[in-house]
């Protein structure tokens, strides 16, 4: 089997003298194990390209399950995240969680959000909190659990300051989010209220 792909070095584990076991993120092939034999060598054309976070275009060739990789040219690096220990623990992060929800079949936006992300960290100019979170609401919104963000889920009021429920993956008005504070039900309330 010979299979050629582009894709995102999420791990990269050293192995005997100057191998390499890569685990790739790729949208055509996705989740991909693969060894890269002699690619620590000082000589080799594989040594910048099978390195986590790079992102790079694969040839694999092996059988079944097991795979190694031919030859592999790096398109891009993301050397610059690697520049602060808040950075590199993001990007981290970021590979965990795609390794963790990748599947088989690879999806394309999924890797989009991964290179988008590992490139807003290199760049250094972007609050890594902000990031973070943009990240995970992408990844969940890619993945099918889209929280609903139009209007308040208790009363539906669509304008105004809004509050993120985690626990209900909505939104609430502030009215309602001060009422649930105390401990109040809105809807509750607003029938009380309607009575009196």
């Amino acid at each position: 089997m010979l299979a050629e792909a582009s894709g995102i070095v999420l791990r990269s584990t050293d192995i005997k003298e100057s191998d390499r076991l890569i685990t790739v993120y790729t949208e055509s092939m996705g989740l991909v194990t693969a060894l890269a034999k002699g690619s620590r060598s000082l000589k080799s054309r594989k040594m910048s390209s099978t390195q986590q976070f790079c992102y790079s275009n694969f040839v694999f060739y092996g059988q079944g399950d097991k795979l190694w990789v031919r030859e592999s040219e790096l398109i891009e690096s993301f050397y610059s995240l690697r520049e602060s220990i808040e950075g590199l623990a993001l990007a981290m992060y970021v590979a965990e969680v795609i390794e963790d929800v990748a599947t088989a079949e690879g999806d394309r936006d999924l890797l989009r959000l991964t290179l988008n992300t590992l490139y807003a960290i290199a760049k250094g100019s972007y609050d890594l909190a902000k990031v973070k979170a943009a990240f995970e609401i992408r990844a969940a919104a890619i993945l099918g659990f889209m929280p609903d963000v139009v209007s308040c889920h208790r009363c539906g009021r669509g304008e105004g300051e809004f509050f993120f429920d985690i626990m209900a993956g909505a939104v609430e008005c502030s009215s309602c989010h001060e009422l649930s504070a105390r401990g109040g039900d809105r809807l509750t309330d607003l029938h009380e209220s309607s009575i009196l």
